[in-house]
């Protein structure tokens, strides 16, 4: 292989720009642009915002990497109210208690779950959202053990379409749940995605059970830590996105570009899943693709 005209290894960055380490003139570095804040997982394995009150400050992060990706993401929106906080959530059978353990960022800011002793549902509803038919939505959350033998079911049926449960002990999944990420200290990320059949409103139901289905059955004051939730315009669940109000929060696009150098035959992109996208057809103006970029070589 001949010499790389341009070499991207996420590193060093500024507001508004990340460094290539070829060429080494400053000549190969990217504009980055996005307006407002964005999450990132930093080299401490917590979740942090960033660009809150700077914007263009673009994100390198070290999710399940001991080493940064540069990540790039299209606009998305998270539209549950309060996702830290039991505010805003509808409860059956259970209590929802606030800043009662060490979330994923570092802070006592974790709700506890827990289930009473009658005989039903184990749930809380979120705020009612909102879809458009024949578009895909994803909702997503962190939750982390705390009592055995206990699920998480994400029941999403009558909303979207899509229903399943998550064993808090062996991280097992059934019906549409997917687990997204292992975010360390106990903490999973877990979610649905489907396309919708009709447009109108709806709710989700996070529910705690016995088993993998959903079933009434008599509690025992069981509990679980849940947080961060989020539903989205998306079938693939993106990062962590803040709504710690009313309405919604809308994380921004991303755009991190450069002037192709003269006599570039190739550009291969490496995501941090070790898989490639090779560009043969060479732009003026290149735009990194959206993902987790471990690195980007011009040939």
């Amino acid at each position: 292989m001949s010499n790389p005209k341009l070499a991207l290894i996420p590193s060093g960055y500024k507001e508004d720009e990340v460094y290539s380490i070829l060429p080494n003139d400053g000549s190969g570095d990217f504009s980055f642009v996005r307006v407002g804040a964005g999450t990132r997982v930093n080299k401490d394995g917590l979740i942090e915002t960033i660009g809150a009150s700077t914007d263009d400050i673009p994100r390198l992060d070290w999710l399940n990497s001991e080493c940064p990706n540069l990540l790039l993401e299209v606009q998305e929106t998270n539209s549950v109210t309060y996702s830290e906080s039991s505010t805003g959530k509808t409860l059956t059978g259970i209590t929802l208690t606030d800043n009662e353990a060490i979330s994923p960022t570092g802070e006592l800011n974790a709700m506890l779950m827990k289930e009473d002793t009658s005989t039903g549902k184990h749930r809380f509803t979120t705020n009612s959202l909102f879809g458009l038919g024949g578009v895909g939505y994803s909702f997503s959350m962190f939750v982390k053990k705390n009592s055995d033998n206990r699920f998480i079911f994400i029941n999403a049926g009558a909303f979207i379409g899509v229903s399943g449960s998550f064993d808090l002990d062996t991280q097992a999944v059934t019906g549409s749940v997917q687990l997204l990420n292992n975010y360390g200290n106990g903490w999973y990320r877990i979610g649905v995605s489907a396309t919708k059949s009709g447009t109108g409103t709806g709710n989700i139901f996070v529910q705690m059970q016995q088993g993998t289905t959903d079933a009434d059955y008599t509690g025992d004051e069981s509990s679980v830590y849940v947080w961060g939730l989020q539903f989205e315009q998306t079938l693939t669940p993106t990062s962590y996105i803040p709504n710690l109000a009313t309405g919604s929060t809308t994380r921004n696009a991303e755009t991190c570009s450069v002037t192709t150098p003269s006599g570039v035959t190739q550009i291969v992109e490496t995501f941090s899943d070790d898989t490639t996208n090779t560009i043969t057809s060479i732009p003026t103006t290149y735009n990194i693709s959206n993902g987790r970029i471990k690195k980007v070589i011009m040939t």
